[in-house]
């Protein structure tokens, strides 16, 4: 954090354009079949938006993570699924 004339603003510590998200999102879903229907989640998923955008349930996601099919991070005792993991996991299993 920064003072500036009296105020706090906040410093990202990493800065990364947006472009470059879009372009691994639009890599990961090169036909846009799952990508526009994702629009409205946000990047970093849990297990329930995840199993509400697959029709299955935190269970059955949290199974998948364990294993090892689809890649998320730990964040203390809860996942997080990038979007752009579960559109490389999506893809996959169309081909």
């Amino acid at each position: 954090m920064r003072a500036k004339h009296g105020r706090v603003t906040t410093m990202s510590a990493h800065k990364c354009p947006v472009e470059a998200d879009e372009r691994l999102l639009a890599d990961a879903d090169p036909e846009r079949i799952f990508i526009d229907a994702l629009s409205g989640f946000p990047y970093l998923m849990t297990p329930a938006q995840v199993a509400s955008f697959t029709q299955t349930t935190p269970a059955g996601v949290r199974k998948l993570l364990a294993g090892g099919e689809l890649q998320g991070s730990r964040m203390g005792a809860r996942w997080v699924i990038p979007k752009v993991c579960l559109l490389r996991y999506l893809n996959g299993n169309r081909q």
